[in-house]
């Protein structure tokens, strides 16, 4: 099975509203299993299991950007076809990076676990660590399915890798697991979407190494690994620092803190710049306007993120303690703040992959190295007050830094801040309409269930309303553009 083949160029505008349809199926049901794992889940085990489980993932999510040294990022870039000499060097090199980084991780681990304040878990993050082992085997072939921009055929390997991790981490949880159930149910996902990846490119693993096309790629990647690296350390560090400072178990509040902005935002905001990147490079390929392009997806993004990130910090207090249980409720003000986070950390995603699809993703690093340095710095001197402080450092930081991203690629492709605020506004008037509505039902009503339902009912109605009243034209197109994609 091969992907399906990408649309010609006089349609770029439905080309990307399909691939982000079906990277948003593939992602969001993946993230909905994984909720719904969470909610069974946290009934289930403690805290502390969630904590150990999740100071384990931000270890890998680190790790996992040094896989590739930004070369299956090249291979979306330069938009070459097939399956050839370069893509098989760049397989080579990823293989020999991920058991380089396991072993190293292996060997690590009684250290890791240790600094992570679990150092009784040191098996356990041993096995979590062959992770990465099956994402550099995997790499390749989905880097070649965005290229290729096969988001339908992706989402069959997304989709089946999610299932069994459900399936393994559900069944083993009831038993007693704890945080081996999590660990066990992600091994056993991944190993099932790394071979159904190979399956659906048509391919098998073929080793080969080109010297100079690798060294030709790396000079495109490593700024593309920096920049994912600071992105990584800006979004993650934060489970370090709570880990190492407050323990596995205020790790395990922070976790959930996070669960519903990650399942309703930022897992869009994986799936836009999965999409964005190689759209991004086949709009300079096409010789359009990037200004445009950019605007245009800044008006997508903040129109569902601006809306959906206020409705979830109003719904917070009833939702943590709905899905997850009283227990849980140490997480209701960090979730309030990371939804708020969510929403406007979208600003610099729509802006971000300019930089990788036009060949300059360091220019990008000026801004990103510094201010990612002062957010660790902050949330190191904070986290003491607690994972309170920690999530209002985060809100804090993307004030400023989110605007200074989209300035800058405002300068590098001829934009001006005219041209976002225009973006912007119909997001923004969603976004008063679920403040009118949504907000007073919050303040007067009790905590619970009926206060959970009326809340989101109320907020819906108000970004329909707010939308409507205050961009017609958006509204309008929302409906045009849901038309036209339903209709292919």
């Amino acid at each position: 099975m091969t992907p399906e083949p990408a649309v010609g160029g006089g349609s770029t505008r439905l080309l990307a509203a399909k691939a982000f349809l079906w990277a948003a199926v593939s992602f969001g049901g993946s993230r909905i299993l994984l909720f719904i794992m969470t909610l069974v889940l946290a009934r289930i085990l403690a805290p502390e299991d969630f904590g150990v489980f999740a100071a384990g993932m931000a270890i890998l999510s680190l790790t996992e950007l040094l896989l590739d040294l930004g070369l299956a990022g090249s291979l979306i870039y330069e938009q070459e076809r097939g399956f050839t000499r370069r893509v098989q060097s760049v397989f080579s090199v990823n293989l020999v990076v991920a058991v380089l980084l396991t072993l190293l991780l292996e060997f690590g681990a009684p250290i890791i676990a240790s600094f992570m304040g679990s150092p009784d878990q040191t098996m356990l993050y041993r096995v979590l660590f062959l992770y990465l082992l099956l994402r550099g085997f995997g790499q390749v072939p989905d880097a070649i399915l965005r290229r290729d921009l096969g988001f339908r055929s992706r989402a069959v390997a997304d989709l089946a890798r999610a299932v069994l991790r459900f399936a393994v981490a559900m069944s083993l949880a009831p038993t007693g697991a704890g945080a081996w159930a999590l660990v066990v149910g992600l091994i056993c996902g991944e190993t099932i979407g790394c071979v159904l990846s190979w399956w659906l490119i048509g391919q098998r693993p073929r080793f080969a190494f080109d010297r100079s096309a690798v060294t030709q790629m790396f000079h495109f990647g490593w700024a593309v690994v920096g920049l994912r690296t600071f992105d990584v350390l800006a979004d993650d560090s934060d489970y370090f620092i709570v880990a190492h400072q407050l323990g596995p178990t205020a790790l395990g509040y922070y976790t959930v803190g996070y669960r519903l902005p990650e399942l309703l935002l930022l897992s869009l905001y994986w799936v836009f710049s999965s999409v964005a990147f190689p759209l991004y490079s086949r709009a300079r390929a096409e010789g359009l306007s990037m200004a445009s392009v950019m605007d245009k997806a800044l008006r997508w993004i903040t129109l569902f993120s601006f809306p959906a990130g206020v409705t979830l910090a109003l719904a917070s207090r009833d939702a943590v303690t709905v899905f997850f249980s009283d227990r849980w409720s140490p997480a209701v003000t960090p979730m309030v703040l990371i939804s708020l986070t969510a929403a406007l950390g979208s600003v610099g995603y729509a802006s971000g992959d300019i930089f990788s699809a036009t060949g300059h993703p360091g220019r990008l690093l000026a801004l990103t190295v510094p201010s990612t340095a002062v957010l660790i710095a902050s949330m190191v001197i904070l986290a003491p007050r607690g994972i309170v402080a920690v999530a209002a450092v985060h809100l804090v930081w993307n004030m400023f830094y989110s605007p200074a991203r989209m300035l800058l690629a405002n300068r590098y492709v001829g934009a001006t801040w005219s041209d976002n605020l225009r973006a912007m506004a119909p997001g923004l008037c969603a976004a008063m309409g679920v403040v009118t509505l949504g907000l007073p039902a919050r303040l007067y009503l009790a905590p619970g269930p009926t206060a959970l339902a009326v809340v989101l009912a109320a907020s819906g109605v108000g970004a329909v309303g707010g939308l409507a009243l205050g961009a017609p034209s958006a509204f309008g197109e929302v409906l045009r553009l849901r038309r036209s994609v339903a209709s292919r």
